[in-house]
């Protein structure tokens, strides 16, 4: 089994470094499909338990947080996914607020090496999220609130098929992100 860093390390080595904005641009165009592809040979796990998919600009974090303390309130067993994390990884992945240990998350990114090796294309947010999907599931969470990563048609959590989505505040960032990527097309102003 690998240890808690080594875990780590295998979901880092995903992070597209060095590439061109063309080369990741084109990476990130198949995200959906390369999430979609890793969900399926995991069964699904994301349509297990029901979600409330969190999207927006600023606040999102927050947002999920309080809302996933609500459903814990009201005697749910509830996961929450958020990003980027603050100090910790496993910050990312909570059930009733508590991150999975160090051994536990160790234990599940060995046991999907083989699946993420298969995958080997598939960047940082679609292997964070197979692995917390796969875990929600696996732990019979009775409903998951899920924070969008960087947002947008190509976010990799749209594989979700949620109860409900909350917006925050929308605003202009990120825009070279969202906007298609290509030598002709140029993210515009929008007025």
């Amino acid at each position: 089994m690998l240890s808690y860093e080594e875990a780590i390390g295998v979901l880092y080595s995903h992070i597209y470094k060095g590439l061109s904005t063309d080369e990741r641009a084109r990476l990130d165009a198949g995200r959906p499909d390369r999430a979609r592809a890793l969900l399926r040979e995991l069964g699904e796990p994301q349509l297990r338990y029901p979600t409330i998919h969190v999207t927006g600009t600023k606040g999102k974090g927050s947002t999920a947080i309080m809302i996933a303390a609500m459903l814990q309130a009201a005697g749910l067993r509830i996961g929450v996914m958020t990003s980027p994390h603050l100090q910790d990884i496993r910050e990312r992945m909570q059930i009733d607020r508590a991150m999975i240990s160090k051994d536990e998350f160790a234990a599940r990114v060995t046991a999907l090496i083989p699946l993420f090796d298969a995958h080997a294309d598939s960047g940082f947010p679609e292997v964070m999220n197979a692995l917390t999907f796969h875990y929600f599931a696996d732990e019979k969470v009775d409903a998951a609130v899920i924070e969008v990563g960087v947002g947008g048609r190509l976010d990799a959590t749209n594989v979700l098929q949620p109860e409900a989505v909350v917006f925050t505040s929308i605003s202009y960032d990120h825009m070279h992100l969202l906007a298609t990527h290509s030598r002709k097309s140029r993210p515009r102003k929008l007025h």
